[in-house]
């Protein structure tokens, strides 16, 4: 009979927000329920909230995503992006735990103003560029895909009930409005999309 391959985590002695390196002698592998008690004890020891959180998450419990979402920031969403750390934590939560956490991330970077979603200025930038780099990951992922078909399955089935939205600007307010279809526009106003 053949045996069951044990599932452990790969964690970082001196964590990663601490310096810690990747490198063999600074990870060790521990069970779900281990990697979990090593984080608390860290905690514990020096206080530091990645720890905290990193223990809520691999316990599955709700207040993970909170805190995780007031750590927030750019340069520490960068480091694990690149590391593949969210990728694992997303795939150790619910669905309604990554329902949450999505929900709560997006607003503290509402309120921080740290991602093109908020951030104007950020959007205009990305804009120009014309998110060739991101459209052709999305792409070869098949995230767009994936999106897309959920979202006409829901068309599709009543859940959503799709509405027509067009562009119209105002010369007097010197502003673009995206808005659902009028019978008849309001005077002032034209169809295109003249203003950023």
């Amino acid at each position: 009979m053949r045996k069951l391959k044990k599932f452990v985590h790969r964690h970082h002695i001196i964590p990663k927000h601490m310096g810690g390196k990747d490198t063999p002698d600074n990870i060790i592998e521990l069970t779900p329920k281990q990697h979990a008690k090593a984080h608390l004890d860290l905690y514990k020891k020096y206080g530091k909230q990645e720890d905290l959180c990193a223990y809520y998450l691999l316990s599955k419990d709700p207040r993970g995503p909170q805190i995780l979402s007031s750590l927030g920031g750019k340069v520490q969403g960068k480091k694990n992006k690149e590391s593949g750390h969210m990728q694992r934590i997303s795939k150790a939560l619910t669905k309604k735990q990554r329902s949450l956490f999505g929900k709560m991330s997006a607003k503290k970077c509402k309120e921080l103003k740290t991602n093109a979603f908020f951030d104007p200025e950020l959007r205009n930038k990305i804009c120009i560029l014309g998110g060739k780099t991101q459209g052709k990951k999305n792409a070869k992922n098949g995230h767009l895909k994936t999106i897309a078909n959920e979202y006409w399955d829901k068309v599709k089935s009543g859940k959503i009930k799709r509405k027509k939205r067009v562009w119209v600007y105002s010369d007097k307010l010197q502003k673009s409005f995206l808005i659902e279809k009028p019978k008849k526009l309001s005077k002032g106003f034209k169809y295109g999309r003249k203003y950023k």
